[in-house]
């Protein structure tokens, strides 16, 4: 299929993309405005050859195919790569062996009618593990890239870039924009359906594996990027507090992973994303004010008790042993 007026693009980085690929490309076809979508195959230097896939898709899809310069490991590069290349109105991200939901871009095309939507929209998606089939339908405001549309004239206005992180690149590009948006007083819009099928393998980067040697990135991609705008921002009182909340929300959920059974039996590992927190815990004490009974006494009972009642949706995978009180983390780990 030829450019035409491309309205939405969908950068999907890949590697070794041929078993899956044709089921995403697939949902991407069932929607009316399929003639305004392209496709950008953002390609992390594949060893195994894929082009009668793309092949297949030429008289129904308009394909580009880009690729790093050398493999990178890292779904991060391509996606960046990817955005810098659209050159739809709006464009969003796609894993190589997940799918969009029939009439998914049809109907978000309307929303953005409907509303006059700029910047951001978050969408609800739908995890499915492949091996049982079951499905869960996952909130929109999780970090997960899924189901979320970029404006392309938001995106290159403030510049956005993933920061230079292995693991969690798509939490850190989430707390990041929602920092910005905030920065800016600008508006995100949720689309409360879903429209992206996030198909979960036991042999995904999602896995046990990762979890734990994705830890010392997690911290610096979310704690990083709020303590940065909490500095930046030291003057606007209702930013500074914004922020400071964000903070020690995200603080309390860093707590929770560190009671994983996963993590507390992976001590080097647990020492290493310690050493990552704890200059950025310092900045926060003295771009704040606050001590450690302070913030002891902000993270109350009640949402500690938000927290552990999430348990069993945010943290399915991880089996949880309680190792240490929280205040008893604080204070030997953050004095």
């Amino acid at each position: 299929m030829e450019e035409k007026n491309i309205f939405f693009t969908v950068v999907i980085p890949t590697y070794n993309p041929k078993e899956y690929l044709p089921r995403m490309l697939e949902s991407i076809t069932h929607n009316d405005c399929v003639d305004k979508i392209e496709v950008i195959i953002s390609d992390d230097c594949s060893v195994i050859p894929f082009d009668e896939v793309i092949e297949e898709f030429k008289d129904r899809l308009y394909i580009r195919t880009i690729s790093n310069e050398e493999h990178a490991g890292f779904p991060r590069n391509g996606r960046q790569h990817g955005a810098d290349e659209a050159k739809g109105k709006w464009f969003c991200f796609a894993d190589q062996d997940d799918l969009f939901v029939d009439e998914a871009f049809d109907r978000i095309l309307h929303f953005i009618k409907q509303n006059k939507a700029k910047n951001m929209i978050a969408a609800d998606f739908i995890e499915e593990d492949v091996e049982t089939g079951e499905r869960k339908i996952r909130d929109k405001n999780k970090g997960w890239t899924h189901g979320k549309f970029y404006e392309k004239e938001f995106w290159d206005k403030y510049g956005i870039r993933y920061d230079d992180v292995q693991y969690c690149e798509d939490i850190n590009l989430s707390i990041k924009i929602s920092c910005l948006l905030s920065e800016k007083n600008l508006k995100k819009y949720d689309y409360n359906d879903p429209i992206y099928i996030w198909c979960r393998r036991g042999d995904s980067l999602a896995s046990r594996e990762y979890f734990i040697a994705s830890m010392p990135d997690y911290a610096q991609s979310t704690l990083g990027v709020i303590i940065d705008y909490l500095e930046k921002n030291k003057d606007n009182q209702k930013l500074h507090e914004d922020y400071a909340i964000k903070f020690i929300s995200t603080f309390l959920h860093m707590f929770f992973y560190f009671q994983s059974s996963i993590l507390w039996d992976q001590k080097i590992k647990m020492m290493e994303t310690i050493e990552v927190i704890q200059p950025l815990y310092t900045r926060f004490k003295e771009a704040t004010g606050l001590t450690n009974e302070t913030l002891l006494y902000l993270l109350h009972t009640n949402m500690i008790e938000m927290y552990e009642q999430t348990r069993e949706e945010d943290f399915s995978q991880i089996p949880f042993i309680e190792q240490m009180p929280i205040r008893e983390w604080v204070n030997f780990y953050f004095e």
